[in-house]
């Protein structure tokens, strides 16, 4: 047998061993091909619904209102155990893009967008009875706005008070929307308001989970350089205390992303890497995960269709992802990532 000089063997025993114990190349899993939307959308408002349809549970994600051809009032759903889309459904009170969905009990929210002004309007769809219900308004009217649920609160957060892509001031504006007495928190920059985000940003994505809110990306005001002002930053917010807390920032900077839970994981899906359209942005593929617990950023393998605007749900054990606008024609794809397979 070939002996080596000591030296050499040492080497190769600490490489052998580094090799056991380095954790296997990470994957992202499997992407599933769905059912496309029966029209492009972007901007929509999109939540993921339970309630009971027809006499029956459903498990449907609702997609209303966004940009197809135009602003839009349209509702569509689809219907995960089937993989087809409903399209006759009542139309929102209000035309409108770049809002954001929530679920609460069952019901779909949507909240602020633009429609030639920047809006104010909160309405709810109830998928039992196909109807909607304007609600309260928001203190602050803005678009490119983020949501999140947290007990019986939605959480509106962030945005811009400009009428188109990326323009007018981003905010660091935070309104609670209490469900139960259809009352807002004070409005923001008066007495009683609540914690205002660390950073202003358009055009942000969050998600709630352990009862915080995490909110990602998004960019920080106009600016049409192809970098621009977008931004990797990750905030938290803690509801309980009304505080936040500025963690490690993303590897990618994107805004209008989607954020989704998948299991422990924050995934972060697509995005856009300039600020205004028209000057060399593209839609991303990019799919970044983040640990909580470890405080840590993971780059995974990408999504199939990159996108930006779009609407991400979990259910199932799996992220749909539906939709997509901006630097160039609007998308109708619908792409589901099984959680269960990414490699820990």
């Amino acid at each position: 047998m070939k002996k080596f000089p000591c030296h050499v063997s040492i080497i190769i025993s600490v490489l052998a061993c580094a090799a056991l114990l380095s954790p296997p190349a990470r994957a992202q899993g499997t992407w599933e091909t769905l059912t496309s939307l029966p029209e492009p959308r972007e901007g929509a408002c999109v939540a993921f619904s339970s309630a009971e349809v027809g006499g029956g549970s459903a498990a449907r994600i609702y997609v209303t209102n966004g940009y197809s051809f135009g602003d839009s009032n349209t509702v569509r759903a689809y219907d995960i155990p089937s993989d087809t889309w409903i399209s006759s459904l009542t139309p929102a009170s209000t035309i409108r893009s770049e809002g954001v969905g929530a679920e609460h009990g069952g019901f779909v929210y949507c909240l602020g967008g633009r429609s030639g002004v920047v809006l104010d309007v909160l309405e709810r769809y109830d998928p039992t009875s196909d109807s909607w219900t304007v609600l309260t308004p928001m203190p602050t009217a803005r678009a490119g706005l983020a949501a999140a649920v947290v007990g019986d609160r939605i959480f509106a957060i962030g945005g811009r008070d400009g009428t188109t892509p990326g323009s007018g001031n981003a905010l660091n504006c935070v309104e609670a929307y209490d469900i139960d007495t259809d009352t807002w928190s004070p409005a923001c920059g008066t007495a009683g308001a609540l914690a205002a985000m660390p950073t202003p940003r358009m055009d942000v994505a969050a998600v709630a989970h352990g009862g915080k809110i995490y909110v990602a990306g998004g960019a920080t005001g106009f600016n049409p350089g192809v970098n621009g002002p977008v931004v990797p930053t990750l905030q938290v917010y803690n509801p309980v205390k009304n505080t936040w807390q500025t963690r490690a920032p993303m590897p990618v900077p994107v805004a209008n992303a989607a954020v989704s839970t998948c299991g422990q994981r924050i995934l972060v899906i697509g995005g856009r890497n300039v600020q205004m359209f028209g000057f060399g942005g593209t839609k991303l593929d990019a799919v970044q995960e983040f640990n909580p617990n470890t405080n840590s950023w993971l780059v995974l393998d990408p999504i199939p269709t990159g996108r930006s605007e779009e609407g991400a749900e979990f259910h199932g054990g799996r992220i749909y992802v539906l939709g997509s606008g901006l630097f160039g024609a609007s998308l109708a794809d619908n792409e589901a990532l099984d959680c269960s397979s990414i490699r820990p």
